[in-house]
């Protein structure tokens, strides 16, 4: 499928089609064109909750051609009620409109074919498919579960709470089965509707634009989508290096760094989420007060902490959100210089987190926006910040009048962009050469063009499916198919709330199994700090961490190679199986591929250690004993705790990090840190290959120093020195001993039976590997 047609027959039916299949169908009375005379807000716990009062459709009695695309709908008295536009910029691009000025509802119903899947929609713990029901693009909190009661109250449908559909990051485009994709411009408030072949969508406002591109494959529809919508930056390349987590004061801080170090356990970066300060008790954690300014009663030493982390090879990262606490010194100077959010009275909005009030700051103010620029983050940098989590961006009132003209309703669902955009174009003044990082949790349509990284924003410290561990996979999966590529999870969890509870040794060791295959892998503390678990509690836990660090570095060249790819053409790192294998049964929720070569199933199940996963056609090798299977078809492996079920297909190269050797020739097995200059190096200029003696498939492994081809397969051999398995292996597959060869730049080379070319200013070193099995 890769031309679209779309035209307005005899029966006042509109179609659109490809290869005469049609794809969309939408009858005359589907149009939907209403007025509301009034809505009700109330908010509830974290959510808002709406009510229309006073709701009247009007319905289109003929569809009148006004030129070739151009039809306007008209009652029974001949009365213009919308207009109907369509335009085709490509042969595989359309775009239709529907304006209905004088009225503040519009839409349509359309049908389609019996069979079709559609998939995205944003980021959502039970995705990527949509399954029927109805939900909102409305960018709010997303759901909670109620612990031990969740299972028990599932039924209901109280659990989560308020809606398996509340998200931080609802994003209107999505993909269908049938080889499209689609988006809608609009920023408004969108209410959906799936029902077998019938699906919905009515817009709180009075225009739609929506934009369909086809392609010959899935994934061509997917790239042309992001394309046009903007696709994503390359990242700092220590940003897929894994994180830790340090608060409670520089002492802490520092302790955490040198366990780190000491116990070669690799980590870029260390985030200080309450460097403006906490408070804890013996059962909670809170960042409080959100002032924005740092506390010396925590970190009395800040410059020294932050001197002594950066010679230790670590990125310094913080926090920030758009909300200033009540009775704050920046809180006074916002208020004074206008640079808070104001109702309808003129009185500043009064944001609730956590029982505490905050004041909004108005990000469609130029001056306020330097003003964050100048008095918020500016100071941060001084002070020797890298990056930030960028939290929070839901929060706007629907009654708030804004600085440009603006209120709530017509700005909540763009004020996480508005704030993505000015962290955007701080650091990209402040840093051109892209070494930065800020990460957010809300988002919309422009989300993937904006913000570096994307995490999943506060989960429920458990195993429930309402928000707990299960919901991982299919967030990630949601999210990179709406084009949120860079991707990671709070490991092991944020919110112990009500009656969920702290996280176990359990729950932690599963979810870094997930998360080291994540392009972003993050600890957190969460609320229950002093319960939770952490990686540091005892030697099971951080032997089973080290493991998956150590594994998720050694995967960088398989990161880089997937974020040139998803820079250029937008694809997602993290996929579901049926992208890169249309005939794969079923959705896949439970397990995943990063790229094309790597599977995993992981344990989201208290107690299980034996896991059964679908492969797709091919060959595939478990990655923990080498022992190899045939697809397509179910495996069943063991998967005890700390050691996930992972296979990589048996005909593709693996490329790895094992970093430079050293004065014998041994390596490390991984890189400890990505964030100085001799890490960046190493991971440029060195480059290991798993391969069995039958792969001479050819490849292309991107670097930041360059690109290898791998282009054919030679007889000739040049001669290379024979090399030792790395020092560190546990998280690598059972491996030989292999050969090593400095490959010059821009020159033929042929080793291990293929023929090379380094496109690199620098030689290369390359060493080739073959796994036991």
């Amino acid at each position: 499928m890769d031309i679209l047609h779309c035209d307005m027959n005899s029966q006042n039916r509109l179609v659109i089609r490809s290869d005469e299949k049609p794809l969309m169908v939408v009858h005359l009375s589907d149009w939907i064109i209403e007025d509301v005379q009034q809505v009700t807000e109330r908010h509830w716990l974290a959510w808002d909750v709406f009510k229309e009062r006073g709701r009247h459709r009007l319905v289109p009695f003929d569809a009148i051609s006004l030129s070739k695309g151009q039809w306007t709908l008209v009652d029974r008295a001949s009365r213009a009620l919308a207009t109907i536009r369509l335009e085709q910029p490509e042969p595989w691009h359309l775009l239709l409109q529907l304006d209905a000025a004088d009225h503040n509802r519009s839409g349509w119903v359309w049908w389609g074919p019996q069979g079709e899947r559609l998939y995205g929609f944003g980021e959502y713990g039970d995705g990527p498919r949509m399954p029927d029901g109805t939900w909102s693009t409305w960018t709010e909190e997303g759901p909670v579960g109620l612990g031990p009661l969740s299972p028990l109250l599932r039924w209901t449908g109280l659990v989560p709470l308020p809606g398996h559909r509340a998200t931080y990051a609802p994003s209107p485009t999505w993909l269908s089965s049938l080889g499209y994709a689609a988006w809608i411009e609009e920023k408004d408030r969108i209410d959906w509707s799936i029902r077998g072949s019938r699906r919905r969508l009515r817009i709180w406002g009075s225009q739609v634009r929506l934009h369909l591109v086809a392609g010959s494959t899935l994934k061509e529809a997917l790239t042309r989508r992001n394309l046009l919508l903007g696709l994503p930056r390359m990242p700092a390349i220590w940003q897929f290096g894994p994180w830790n987590d340090a608060v409670q004061g520089q002492d802490n801080v520092l302790k955490t760094a040198a366990r780190l170090r000491e116990h070669r356990i690799p980590s870029s970066a260390i985030w200080i989420e309450d460097w403006t300060g906490s408070w804890e008790d013996e059962k909670r954690f809170w960042m409080r007060p959100l002032s924005h300014q740092l506390s010396r009663r925590l970190y009395p030493q800040w410059e020294r902490m932050v001197e002594q982390l950066h010679q230790d090879g670590f990125k310094v990262l913080g926090y920030f959100c758009p909300e200033v606490a009540v009775d704050t010194p920046l809180f006074h100077e916002a208020q004074k210089g206008g640079h808070l959010v104001l109702d309808s009275g003129g009185q500043w909005v009064d944001i609730d987190i956590l029982g505490k009030h905050h004041g909004e700051l108005d990000l469609t103010r130029p001056e306020t926006r330097e003003w964050v620029k100048s008095r918020v983050f500016s100071p941060a940098v001084e002070m020797g910040f890298d990056g930030w989590m960028a939290d929070f961006g839901e929060h706007l009132p629907v009654g708030s009048q804004l600085a440009d003209g603006s209120d709530g309703w017509q700005s909540h669902n763009r004020w996480p962009l508005l704030w993505q955009s000015l962290n955007r174009e701080f650091w990209e003044a402040q840093r051109p050469n892209g070494d930065y990082s800020f990460f957010v949790r809300s988002a919309g349509l422009e989300t993937p063009s904006l913000a570096p990284a994307m995490w999943g924003g506060d989960s429920d410290t458990d195993w429930d499916r309402a928000d707990g561990l299960p919901t991982v996979v299919p967030q990630a999966l949601s999210a990179g198919l709406s084009g949120n590529v860079f991707w990671g999870t709070d490991i092991a969890g944020y919110m112990t709330f009500g009656l969920t509870r702290p996280s176990t040794r359990e729950l932690y060791i599963r979810w870094t199994e997930v998360a080291a295959l994540m392009p972003l892998m993050r600890t957190h503390h969460g609320t229950a700090r002093p319960r939770n678990h952490h990686w540091s509690r005892d030697a099971q836990t951080q032997a089973a961490y080290a493991r998956m660090a150590r594994l998720h570095a050694a995967l960088f060249p398989v990161f880089y190679t997937l974020a040139v790819e998803a820079t250029t053409a937008g694809l997602p790192l993290i996929r579901p199986v049926w992208l890169e294998y249309p005939q794969a049964k079923g959705d896949g929720h439970g397990q995943f591929l990063l790229g094309t070569s790597l599977l995993m199933a992981p344990i989201i199940r208290p107690r299980q250690e034996r896991q059964t996963v679908y492969l797709p056609s091919g060959t595939w090798v478990h990655w923990w004993t080498g022992k190899v299977f045939s697809g397509p078809g179910p495996a069943r492996v063991d998967a005890p705790l700390g050691f996930p079920a992972l296979f990589w297909r048996r005909d593709v190269w693996l490329p790895l990090s094992e970093g430079m050797p050293d004065a014998d020739g041994d390596t490390l097995g991984f890189v400890d840190t990505l964030a100085t200059a001799e890490g960046a190096q190493t991971v440029s200029r060195s480059l290991s290959l798993l391969r069995f003696e039958d792969s001479t498939t050819p490849l292309e492994i991107h670097l930041p120093g360059g690109t290898l081809s791998g282009i054919t397969a030679v007889d000739e051999e040049r001669r290379s020195t024979p090399v030792s398995a790395p020092r560190y292996r546990e998280h690598l597959p059972p491996l030989t001993e292999g050969r090593r060869l400095d490959i010059p730049p821009n020159t033929p080379v042929a080793f291990a039976k293929m023929k090379w070319f380094w496109s690199g200013t620098a030689p290369l070193l390359l060493t080739v590997r073959n796994p036991v099995t």
